[in-house]
């Protein structure tokens, strides 16, 4: 059984005239970790900034959502997820009302702009250049930080997480197969772009299901652009912050002096498709993303978080650690799609460098 393949993917990228761009990103050489060096020296512009050139159709009135009384609300490590409507607007009148979802960043006391807004920022500028069937759908975004609004506005995907739409009941195999591959093609869409993109927190909770069964990625709060040139029409000399400080942190590993002890920080929950490299303070890159998609294959074939065996979080570490990860003979049942299987098996290669590419799987 062969493995369908993606549309062919081309990102078309977005550019702006340089006369009226008064911002610049600037990036690595390497193509998989950030050169950190490069942010040091550079001038730091405001998140207002970005927001401002923005196209002004993609700021939306606040006076066009209502909450919807009694919806679930999802809390996240800086921002809360809740269901809405978005009223027609005055370009659009015609389009009705929409439910859309409204992730709302938490403000604390801190009033500075700079620290407050960039992580918000970074989410709506890397999302106002995505179009893909597999990636989320941005709609805009509504911010007014006197009042404590920084609120990004997407599409409702009536299914909710891949987590929960594989547990809520048993899916068939081409049900699971079809959701592994719009996986892929939304993460072959961020990899294949003219400047490539890493997701960073690619994870079964971070993706959605819509009405239609159809995956798409979404939470772009750790995203970045290799070479960080995603917005480069943007910004011309100067930056806007470091990409990490935008994402969460990501866990971590810390040697006892004896080498043998270990001890964990980070979201505990993020763990379990972090790739080796991240948890000794690595930035993510894409090859870290596709040691994630390993796990998220094998979570949908099989409906087991990765590592599920493992109690703690130092189990999970000392697993990959001692090379106990699932290896072909996991999967005698599952020959009918051997070339899946041998992409999955690869991603966990613990050495990053030989990690397969998407372009192996999708011919």
């Amino acid at each position: 059984m062969q493995v369908p393949s993606c549309p062919k993917v081309r990102a078309k990228r977005v550019r702006t005239p340089p006369t009226t761009s008064p911002f610049r990103f600037s990036g690595c050489q390497n193509g998989l970790h950030p050169c950190r060096s490069v942010y040091r020296n550079r001038p730091r512009i405001a998140p207002r900034a970005v927001l401002d050139f923005l196209s002004p159709e993609l700021r939306i009135d606040p006076e066009r959502i209502r909450t919807i009384p009694n919806s679930r609300t999802m809390h996240g490590g800086k921002a809360d997820v809740e269901k809405a409507l978005l009223l027609p607007g005055d370009r659009c009148p015609e389009r009705g009302s929409r439910h859309v979802a409204l992730k709302k960043l938490r403000f604390d006391e801190d009033t500075d702009d700079r620290r407050t807004l960039a992580p918000f920022v970074h989410e709506v500028a890397v999302l106002s250049h995505l179009r893909h069937k597999n990636v989320v759908k941005f709609l805009g975004f509504v911010e007014d930080s006197d009042k404590g609004i920084a609120w990004i506005v997407l599409s409702w995907e009536v299914n909710g997480t891949l987590r929960d739409y594989i547990q809520s009941e048993d899916r068939s195999f081409g049900v699971r197969l079809s959701l592994i591959l719009d996986v892929i093609c939304g993460v072959l869409y961020l990899h294949s772009r003219d400047h490539p993109i890493c997701h960073g927190d690619l994870k079964s909770v971070n993706i959605l299901v819509g009405y239609n069964g159809r995956a798409v990625l979404s939470d772009f709060g750790s995203a970045r652009a290799i070479e960080q040139d995603i917005i480069e029409e943007l910004h011309d000399g100067a930056h806007l912050f470091s990409p990490a400080a935008a994402a969460d942190p990501q866990p971590q590993i810390h040697l006892g002096d004896d080498d043998k002890s270990t001890s964990l920080s980070g979201p505990a929950w993020t763990l379990r498709w972090a790739a080796p490299e991240l948890l000794k303070g690595a930035l993510p890159s894409l090859k870290s993303d596709i040691w994630a998609l390993g796990w998220i294959c094998w979570e949908v074939l099989t409906g087991k978080l990765p590592f599920y065996h493992a109690p703690t979080g130092t189990h999970v570490v000392l697993d990959i650690m001692s090379g106990h990860l699932p290896g072909l003979w996991y999967w005698g049942n599952y020959s009918p799609i051997h070339t899946l299987i041998t992409f999955m098996t690869r991603c966990w290669t613990i050495d990053p460098n030989f990690r397969p590419s998407l372009d192996v799987l999708i011919g």
